[in-house]
């Protein structure tokens, strides 16, 4: 299982480079984390995989 933590960066591409999905230029740059789930002494916990800059919409189409 994952869960993703979308969040604005408030800025543009000049600050933080084109998408990262599409390459393409971003107005308002959000970053994507992805977390994953798995268990460990009978219990769940999420672990951090991958963070990564871009479009909104382009964000929320690459997750799993």
């Amino acid at each position: 299982m994952y869960k993703y933590k979308l969040t604005s960066t408030g800025s543009s591409s000049q600050k933080y480079g084109n998408c990262e999905v599409c390459k393409g230029h971003v107005i308002e740059v959000f970053i994507q984390t992805e977390e994953k789930s798995f268990i460990y002494e009978s219990r769940e916990h999420w672990s951090q995989q991958n963070s990564i800059f871009g479009h909104k919409e382009c964000l929320i189409s690459i997750r799993k």
